[in-house]
């Protein structure tokens, strides 16, 4: 149960993540030039600072459920905003290659651990 609550959260980060990476792509004016633009960076390295320290230095918010997931869906944001300015530079082509191969691997591992007998 716990396995597939964590793989759940990590999917739900990523399909966040490529939703923002891929509209930052193919967007040439608006949201891409937003993604590009140094206030959007240095706010989403603050952020991204500020959401991993709380999460490291306060274990009564990791434990906290529906605070941890809050402050984990800013981590979220806050790191794809941050890889978004570097892929609004890119061919939206390469974007979505990246994405596919990132997934292959991910549903392969994926499944090459759910297949392998446990050990411990």
């Amino acid at each position: 149960m716990f396995v597939r609550k964590v793989l759940g959260i990590v999917a739900g980060q990523l399909i966040v993540t490529f939703v923002i990476l891929i509209g930052a792509s193919y967007s040439e004016g608006g949201f891409g030039d937003f993604c590009r633009s140094l206030g959007c960076f240095i706010t989403s390295i603050f952020v991204y600072m500020f959401s991993i320290i709380a999460l490291l230095c306060s274990k009564g918010l990791r434990h906290s459920v529906p605070f941890n997931y809050i402050v984990l869906l800013i981590f979220t944001l806050s790191l794809s905003f941050m890889v978004a300015g570097i892929t609004a530079y890119l061919t939206p082509e390469s974007v979505i290659m990246a994405i596919g191969v990132l997934m292959l691997v991910l549903t392969s591992m994926a499944t090459v651990f759910m297949c392998i007998e446990n050990k411990a």
